[in-house]
């Protein structure tokens, strides 16, 4: 909102600055022009039109780190693509952390299956704390594990 109010007295100060070249014009085509108010007419179309460029200029700087998708104000650009990453980061973890658990019971199994027949132990607790991993129905899993030891 502030940058169309901006933009708004930018547009009311054009104005401002062509009344003002237009009263330096009407002196200056006089019979007997005064020097002095066409002097004042011209330093004050020239001090709106730097106000105007001024502002125009801030606008375009704006305007050209909105769209390069620099940080600027208002802007969540940055904060969201740090985010975005941070879970990007979290999932590949999470997903390394299950394949590095599935290689551990894959070897806890080959282990148990080159040692003489014992009683059934439980594979040792891993070495990282860690969300429980979802394997399904935890029948099924004893149902596959008996399996493989039977052979």
């Amino acid at each position: 909102m502030e940058r169309f109010k901006s933009l708004e007295q930018s547009e009311r100060d054009l104005i401002s600055a062509m009344n003002f070249l237009g009263q330096a014009l009407q002196e200056l085509s006089k019979d007997k022009p005064t020097a002095k108010a066409a002097e004042q007419c011209s330093t004050h179309f020239v001090n709106y039109m730097q106000a105007v460029e001024t502002n125009i200029s801030n606008q375009i700087s704006y305007l050209s780190q909105a769209a390069t998708g620099r940080e600027h104000e208002g802007s969540a650009y940055g904060s969201q693509k740090v985010l975005d990453m941070a879970r990007h980061r979290m999932e590949h973890s999470r997903s390394r952390l299950k394949e590095l658990e599935r290689q551990r019971l894959i070897q806890w199994q080959e282990v148990r299956m080159s040692q003489p027949q014992q009683p059934p132990q439980p594979p040792p607790p891993p070495a990282y704390k860690s969300e429980p991993l979802d394997f399904g129905d935890s029948q099924d899993v004893v149902q596959i594990l008996d399996e493989i030891n039977h052979y």
